[in-house]
């Protein structure tokens, strides 16, 4: 191979790279803006006592969020994963909120 060739994959990999970081940041965003709405979910059901936990909710987000992520060729697995670890996530801000 030559010089101009790995300059070239270098150059067109770094492109991808930039991509793969602003989608990242996006997420980043998403996330943050879910969270400061699970706050506000948490200071509801702490003003209505309202347990945080909903079995419900939780089945209902489970069962629709892996089709969706089925349908556009995510792993229902991959999926389950990151649901879980927003989860836990959300229920260790509402109770943070609870506590106040």
């Amino acid at each position: 191979r030559s010089t101009t060739d790995d300059e070239l994959i270098k150059v067109a990999l770094d492109d991808l790279r930039e991509i793969i970081d602003s989608s990242d940041l996006e997420l980043i965003q998403v996330l943050q803006n879910r969270m400061e709405i699970v706050e506000r979910i948490a200071e509801f059901k702490r003003d209505n006592n309202i347990t945080i936990f909903q079995q419900e909710r939780w089945d209902e987000i489970m069962r629709t969020r892996t089709a969706q992520a089925s349908r556009v060729g995510l792993s229902i697995h991959f999926i389950e994963k990151v649901l879980r670890a927003i989860h836990q996530e959300s229920i260790g801000r509402q109770t943070d909120v609870m506590n106040r």
